[in-house]
């Protein structure tokens, strides 16, 4: 059994084992723990780590300083677009690869053989909530607030969070958002069971994660193991399969001028201005 000396060290990450509890801190506050190179590097070796030990009965999931995740790092996404050479094809070949990767880690963290609770304080945005849809429950603070916004910065979002969201909350509710983007807060995300409960602040929300962790804990490992496994295994088969088609749309629709248009946008502080569909004759 691995013991506290063969914890693995990362850069934007960090984990502790306490109690047959694991705890996941996004490490990296000073970018909002943006998900970039090293995350997407060092996410699935973590969570191979955990998988392999068993000590672990439960893990949280949490976020060091002012935000939980404020989505992929717009760098990373610059360098995951470079064509790289090579014709279009191949081009979008490696893109859509590496796509269908990091939506395996996020398919990792949902697979873990122990249940997974996701404690969210500030904001959860894109890919940050598409994260938090992975975990097997969610909790989180007042002053929460989530938005799938990729939308609005013309891509599809692809990692998950139209799939798991539209299992999480009602039809119209998960349609509304996706079609929109826009940001809804802890009571909305409450109402709707996206979290099972509200907590006033960063500190009793962990403290109620850590407490239902326990709870957790205490029960016999290899039940609850495999009642996650029934729980979850159907759905994320099903997940997987919609995602290679995501990826598939991502990359013949969703990269194009539009996604160009709009980082241009941002950057000048400015609304995007699209063009129309084109119409067949």
């Amino acid at each position: 059994m691995p013991t506290s000396h063969d914890l693995p060290v990362f850069d934007s990450l960090a984990l502790t084992v306490e109690q047959h509890i694991a705890e996941i801190h996004l490490s990296q506050p000073q970018s909002r723990n943006s998900l970039g190179d090293i995350f997407w590097r060092e996410f699935p070796l973590l969570l191979d780590h955990i998988a392999q030990r068993s000590d672990v009965r439960v893990v949280v999931l949490h976020g060091d300083g002012p935000h939980f995740c404020s989505g992929i790092d717009l760098g990373f996404i610059r360098k995951l677009l470079a064509t790289g050479g090579g014709d279009d094809g191949r081009a979008r070949d490696r893109i859509s690869t590496r796509i269908r990767q990091l939506q395996g880690a996020f398919l990792q963290l949902e697979r873990l053989p122990v249940p997974v609770i996701a404690a969210i304080h500030g904001g959860a945005i894109g890919a940050g909530l598409e994260l938090a849809c992975t975990a097997d429950i969610r909790l989180c603070s007042a002053d929460a607030f989530f938005q799938l916004m990729e939308v609005q910065v013309a891509v599809v979002a692809d990692l998950g969070g139209l799939q798991r969201l539209s299992r999480q909350v009602p039809t119209g509710i998960a349609r509304e958002l996706a079609y929109s983007g826009r940001r809804f807060a802890a009571t909305e995300a409450l109402s709707w069971g996206l979290v099972n409960a509200v907590h006033p602040d960063r500190d009793s929300l962990l403290a109620a994660a850590r407490a239902l962790a326990a709870q957790i804990a205490a029960n016999s490992p290899l039940t609850v193991k495999y009642v996650k496994e029934s729980l979850v295994a159907e759905d994320s088969a099903a997940i997987e399969r919609e995602l290679r088609q995501a990826s598939i749309i991502q990359v013949a629709y969703g990269l194009g001028g539009d996604l160009d248009k709009s980082l241009e946008a941002s950057r000048r502080r400015e609304t995007a201005a699209y063009d129309p569909l084109v119409k067949p004759e």
